[in-house]
């Protein structure tokens, strides 16, 4: 693993674009309010499904499936597809023990670029109005510390809570952000890329002290990704290192006592199944 100097790069390693997280709702219309309404995303059409929300976020995109698969072998969901219902009738295994899906909440953050914190707050203001969203935790507070030098651009953040509990950060990009992740420049999905948001700009992971570089290294050694050493971030107790999956788009991991424990992924139905992906840009013979 050969670690790289942290900046604000478009990234020359074989991280070729972060292209979406996956988290699982229980709730299609608070989702749609949320990632459509709020965050100005759109409604992805051919991903967008009966049992599935699919959002565009500029160039990158938001899975919201509405309830969790069983794991090959257990038994598959029962879906409540009668008359064009997008309902979803509450699933359960073959053992009878229920298993419907429930809302993933990551211990971490979830960063987006965008063209306007000016125009993102103004929008998640008018979202207030949405009855989807009245009841839930959905928050949201300009910040303007330097928070944002962490991805090495000036400018406030906008911290935004979910309907369930995920920490989302609004960062607006620099004019040299913009044109790397405008459509244009890499490519759009059907339904375009909605109003706001240009792209994920990376995720932010607590983990047990002692394996932050190890995750980096993975990244860096098997797929030829950048990575370096994250110094001063202010959430960290220890180390935090970074890979960059994308132009403008960082993976950190940030080392802390309070982390989970890794093996909740399996364990835990609020986090069991929620992952990201990356596009590569090819692979060594």
């Amino acid at each position: 693993m050969d670690p790289v100097t942290p900046s604000l790069t478009r990234g020359g390693g074989n991280g070729a674009l972060l292209e979406h997280v996956n988290l699982n709702v229980p709730d299609r219309a608070a989702a749609h309010a949320f990632y459509v309404g709020a965050l100005g995303g759109a409604v992805h059409p051919l991903g967008t499904r009966r049992h599935q929300l699919h959002v565009n976020l500029g160039v990158s995109q938001v899975h919201a499936p509405f309830a969790d698969t069983p794991p090959d072998g257990v038994g598959e969901a029962v879906r409540d597809l009668e008359g064009g219902s997008d309902s979803l009738r509450e699933a359960r295994v073959e053992d009878g023990s229920p298993y419907v899906g429930e809302a993933q909440v990551l211990a971490g953050v979830v960063r987006l670029w965008v063209r306007s914190a000016s125009r993102s707050l103004a929008r998640l203001r008018a979202a207030r109005a949405q009855p989807a969203l009245a009841g839930t935790q959905f928050a949201f507070a300009k910040d303007e510390s330097a928070r944002a030098g962490e991805l090495g651009c000036p400018g406030p953040v906008v911290r935004v809570t979910c309907p369930w509990g995920n920490a989302f950060e609004l960062v607006e990009a620099p004019e040299d952000v913009r044109e790397a992740l405008e459509p244009s420049a890499i490519g759009a999905h059907p339904g375009g890329g909605g109003d706001e948001c240009l792209a994920l700009a990376g995720l932010e992971l607590p983990v047990r002290p002692g394996v932050a570089r190890k995750l980096a290294a993975m990244y860096g050694d098997v797929f030829g990704m950048e990575v370096f050493e994250a110094a001063g971030l202010e959430s960290a107790q220890a180390a935090a290192w970074s890979v960059v999956v994308g132009p403008y788009q960082r993976l950190t991991f940030v080392e802390s006592a309070d982390a989970p424990d890794p093996r909740e992924y399996w364990t835990s139905r609020r986090t069991r199944g929620w992952h990201l992906c990356v596009y590569v840009r090819g692979w060594a013979e």
